[in-house]
């Protein structure tokens, strides 16, 4: 994901950017609902896991993860 931690793509409603040590915590959080772990089929991990989780997904060069961000929350924020 090294090569493409800066992708950003854009769309009419969404924004797609690259899953980063900054959204972790945040991520954690919604990773806390049982609704959620059982919709996307994870596990619950700690939030040490997270950081590790996504420290590997960045330095895969085989993987692209992304946060899914609603448009109108992020327009004029820094993501």
């Amino acid at each position: 994901m090294k090569t493409n931690s800066c992708i950003k793509i854009v769309g009419e409603k969404i924004v797609l950017i690259s899953y980063k040590k900054l959204h972790v915590e945040k991520y954690h959080s919604w990773m806390q609902s049982p609704e959620l772990l059982e919709l996307t089929a994870s596990e619950p991990l700690t939030l040490e896991q997270e950081y590790q989780m996504q420290q590997s997904w960045y330095e895969d060069d085989d993987k692209c993860t992304f946060i899914v961000l609603d448009k109108q929350n992020v327009e004029g924020e820094q993501e």
